[in-house]
């Protein structure tokens, strides 16, 4: 069953209100508790010594209210006690203080991740112009390493064996210590085979019988180099080519069906009773 005023509480839900499921649009008190919050946390137009009126409740809530309503520049505002106003005037009212602090929410939302990606950037230029001695690049390279297993290679060898991948360059007398790219793109096919193979989806489909294994032979390619090494090597990047727009095209299926599922879900409209999204809002 669908609470009263359900795009209230929607709205409040967006805002994460603490209290939500004691809000009520007939209790004064829980109504002042929400404006109160969202001054406090969203909007935050006042000084914090001059919210105080706007989260006491009591006979000078009503008036602390109207005045707020006209220094935030809301269209709606109201006359008398908040408990005498019409059903429809305290939702209008409430509905566009709510709207206005998920507005600031989402802006405090996009300052912090602008932050954290300039933080990001600033730690990778400090990083890039560091000017450590070698003792101290050594430490450095030292403390990464100690939460490296000393058998870390020989764990991706035996690994990318299992899974039939060509293993990493060895060590070798000139370089007594794995190559880092090679075992990087060793780690990239696995996490490749991984997502192919051994995703739950991919486990379903193998118990269905509904994959089917193609040799890379006999992939059909649109032309030919007339060279049978170059054209195999032709059809695996073709196959990987394909791969990638399959996994292009199911994001963006999904991205697809998130738009449908938000578009083609009507909430009754609060003021009016109204189906649909914006019936009945003047």
């Amino acid at each position: 069953m669908k609470p009263k005023n359900a795009c209230l509480f929607r709205l409040l839900d967006a805002l994460e209100y603490p209290a939500l499921s004691t809000f009520s649009l007939d209790d004064p008190n829980q109504v002042c508790k929400a404006v109160g919050y969202i001054e406090d946390r969203k909007i935050r137009l006042y000084d914090i010594e001059d919210r105080k009126p706007l989260r006491t409740p009591g006979q000078e809530w009503s008036p602390a209210l109207q005045k707020y309503l006209i220094d935030v520049q809301c269209p709606h505002t109201f006359e008398g006690e908040w408990n005498a106003v019409s059903e429809t005037a305290r939702v209008r009212v409430l509905h566009w203080l709510f709207v206005k602090a998920l507005a600031f929410h989402f802006s405090d939302m996009s300052a912090d991740a602008m932050k954290m990606d300039v933080a990001a950037g600033n730690a990778a230029s400090i990083a890039a112009n560091s000017s450590g001695t070698p003792m101290e690049e050594e430490a450095e390279c030292a403390a990464r390493e100690e939460h490296i297993p000393v058998d870390f290679d020989e764990r991706v060898r035996a690994l990318s064996s299992r899974l039939g991948l060509p293993n990493p360059s060895p060590p070798s007398p000139n370089h007594p210590t794995p190559d880092p790219s090679s075992l990087l793109k060793t780690l990239q096919g696995i996490l490749s085979i991984i997502q192919l193979r051994l995703s739950p989806n991919a486990e379903v489909a193998a118990k269905e019988g509904a994959v089917a294994r193609l040799d890379i032979d006999d992939f059909p390619l649109s032309y030919t180099t007339h060279d049978p090494l170059v054209d195999r090597a032709a059809r695996a990047l073709t196959m990987l080519y394909v791969a990638d727009l399959r996994g292009l095209q199911t994001d963006i299926n999904d991205i697809l069906v998130s738009a449908q599922e938000f578009t083609a879900n009507p909430y009754v409209a609060c003021l009016e009773g109204g189906e649909g999204r914006g019936v009945g809002v003047k």
